[in-house]
């Protein structure tokens, strides 16, 4: 079971501006009053243990400051991991998350929903949504399909909410 608001208020302190949760009381050696908690998981995000249950920091942010847990998946909108400042979490659906998320390891241009064609000589911007790829053009420098890519995939984003 899921700590409640109450729970999580009374055993942390967060900072909206800086993102910083930190402890109130003294839990273990490891875990003192004053200190800032999360400690980063494989996938980047930032744990904490409440109750002997493990959650990400920014579930527990969430929790803190709206009182209720999200209705669907906590995003961060500049795509930091760590960064848990209010601004910078929303309450989103699993889709637009994804649509969210940053350039893949095996993206050689290094920037998200942006591919480059050798055959072509062109950089091309697609999105996936509903599960069908969405093509957005293609483009001669990767300049322009950067731009384009970053409103197509805002526009998408903004008309599945």
């Amino acid at each position: 079971m899921n700590p409640t608001a109450d729970r999580v208020r009374n055993l942390f302190e967060y900072n909206p501006l800086t993102g910083v949760l930190k402890r109130k009381t003294t839990a273990a050696n490891n875990a003192r009053s004053g200190c800032v908690v999360g400690w980063e998981n494989s996938d980047g995000y930032l744990n904490v243990k409440v109750d002997r249950r493990i959650y990400k920091v920014h579930q527990i942010v969430w929790l803190h400051c709206h009182g209720v847990w999200p209705s669907g998946v906590i995003d961060h909108i500049n795509r930091n991991k760590k960064d848990n400042r209010l601004q910078n979490l929303r309450d989103t659906t699993v889709q637009v998350n994804n649509i969210n998320k940053g350039a893949r390891k095996d993206n050689k241009t290094g920037v998200p929903n942006v591919t480059w064609r050798e055959r072509d000589k062109r950089y091309y911007v697609a999105c996936k949504r509903d599960g069908r790829q969405n093509y957005g053009g293609s483009f001669k420098t990767l300049v322009e399909a950067k731009i384009f890519a970053e409103r197509f995939v805002s526009e998408i984003g903004r008309n599945m909410a």
